[in-house]
């Protein structure tokens, strides 16, 4: 049973629908989830919120600092067909929900749509079962093929890393990694987006032809947020490592936040669940002199290509081909 469903009997949504304005939210799940009454522009993260969701038309989704708090993170929620979300959204936005309720974060939402509201509403009002996930999710178009193809999972790492994860075999999780406290993780510069200590413990994955995992690892490499020119012409592709989404679903550690496309808690034994993984070729002799014996026959050497959209394309159409 979830947490919302718990705590259903303390819902009263019609009434809360109908009700006056008496403060600048209102509690729709008790001392957990709220409502803004205010607009957009008078949303404050000087509250007793740790997340704010801002529920509107938008070009993709995006969890990041709330007016460079280190504090309060700001979701910049959206659907494929606004303002209509499809089942899955519906689904995974509990799924978000829930996430976030369980880390003991109240939350903040505010829609546009009144219409939208409701039918989020009506939703909540009840636990769902699972939603099958679609081939393509389109709330995020900003790709070479407009929309998130979700047969396979990807995480990215830059080449230094990639040499010390592709001789243990292992991905693992920054706080694995960096063995370093977790406030001390949360507080660094390359933390830009303020995630929360709870992050740390996961291997983030996101759909296989998504490039948000190259363009971060470029944005660490040059410590700043890339230009167009560190993105085409100065752009230099990581290494991607792809697992079939279903199977590694089955992981004991995965976890679904309703934000990423899947994360799995502390570590992934490539032995075991790596599809394949692809490198620029410009480093191929390196790469051979440092991997695993046994992870020699799925690592595919590609020629670079200085755009990170083309090289992203690439390498998902070359990696999918080992997904039987």
């Amino acid at each position: 049973m979830s947490v919302i469903q718990q705590k259903r009997h303390r819902i009263n949504f019609d009434a809360f629908l109908k009700g006056e304005k008496q403060m600048n939210y209102k509690w729709i799940i008790e001392n957990q989830v709220a409502i803004s009454l205010e607009s957009r522009e008078k949303l404050s993260s000087e509250s007793i919120f740790q997340t704010i969701v801002t529920i509107e038309k938008e070009d993709f989704r995006l969890i990041w600092k709330w007016n460079d708090s280190s504090e309060v993170r700001h979701y910049m929620y959206t659907v494929g067909n606004y303002p209509n979300p499809t089942e899955f959204e519906l689904y995974e936005f509990q799924q978000f929900i829930n996430y976030e309720i369980k880390h003991r974060r109240k939350i903040l939402l505010w829609f546009q749509s009144i219409d939208m509201q409701e039918i989020y509403f009506n939703y909540l009002k009840i636990n769902h079962p699972q939603v099958e996930l679609p081939l393509k999710l389109e709330h995020c178009k900003a790709c070479y093929e407009k929309g998130c193809l979700t047969d396979l999972f990807c995480h990215t790492s830059s080449i230094e890393d990639g040499i010390k994860i592709l001789s243990t075999g292992e991905l693992l999780s920054s706080r694995k990694v960096r063995k370093e406290d977790i406030n001390v993780l949360r507080m660094e510069s390359r933390n830009a987006a303020g995630d929360p200590v709870d992050y740390f413990d996961y291997v983030m994955l996101s759909y296989g032809n998504c490039f948000s995992g190259d363009r971060l690892v470029t944005e660490r490499r040059i410590n700043d947020n890339p230009t167009e020119l560190d993105l085409t012409t100065n752009f230099q592709p990581g290494i991607r490592y792809y697992f079939n989404r279903q199977a590694l679903q089955h992981h004991p550690n995965f976890c679904c936040d309703g934000y990423h496309a899947g994360k799995v808690k502390d570590r992934i034994n490539l032995l075991d669940h790596l599809l394949c993984c692809i490198v620029p070729k410009t480093h191929e002799q390196l790469i051979k002199q440092f991997a695993h014996p046994n992870l020699l026959s799925k690592i595919i050497f590609l020629e670079p290509i200085a755009d990170l959209h083309l090289w992203t394309h690439q390498a998902y159409e070359t990696a999918k081909k080992f997904n039987h």
